[in-house]
């Protein structure tokens, strides 16, 4: 979340590879608590890596995605906490939510130059946020290993805003 870090490591990959066709914000963490319990550093935490960090990756990335004029494609992690209440995660959903919102936005600001913005809620997925919670509300749904959702994420790779953009999909 912390800018010069970010912008070095755009910097980094465009000094490596040349080009930037395809950016995906992955980074999140949870901050977990009854709001009159929520520990205000790990609320900004959070709001860094989950808000913040993704709008300074496309800031930094956007322009040499545009320079290239041939589209490209966005896409962030989301989480159906976004669109959901489950207890004690209000400040999680909310940075989810906002991240949803940021992306949506993002998609018609950059349309015009067929770059696709859009988002992925892959689910339960075996990570070691997932193994270490037990998310109140969660048990009902399958935990599925990271290689399941591949093709997915490969699928909002390849596409441009001609072909699909501001969308979230699960």
């Amino acid at each position: 979340s912390r800018a010069k870090e970010i912008q070095s490591l755009v910097e980094t990959t465009l000094g490596r590879f040349g080009r930037i066709d395809i950016l995906v914000s992955n980074a999140g963490i949870d901050c977990e608590a009854p709001v009159p319990d929520l520990d205000v550093d790990l609320l900004d935490r959070c709001l860094a890596v989950n808000v913040r960090a993704p709008l300074l990756l496309c800031k930094y990335a956007l322009p040499a995605i545009i320079a290239q004029n041939a589209g490209g494609s966005i896409f962030a992690i989301t989480s159906g906490s976004a669109r959901t209440y489950r207890s004690g995660r209000v400040a999680y959903s909310m940075s989810k939510a906002a991240l949803e919102r940021m992306f949506l936005s993002l998609a018609e600001e950059v349309r015009a130059e067929n770059i696709a913005v859009n988002l992925f809620g892959p689910g339960r997925v075996d990570t070691w946020m997932n193994r270490r919670g037990d998310w109140p509300g969660t048990a009902h749904i399958p935990m599925v290993q990271p290689e399941e959702v591949y093709p997915a994420a490969v699928w909002l790779a390849g596409r441009t805003a001609q072909t699909f953009t501001g969308q979230v999909v699960e």
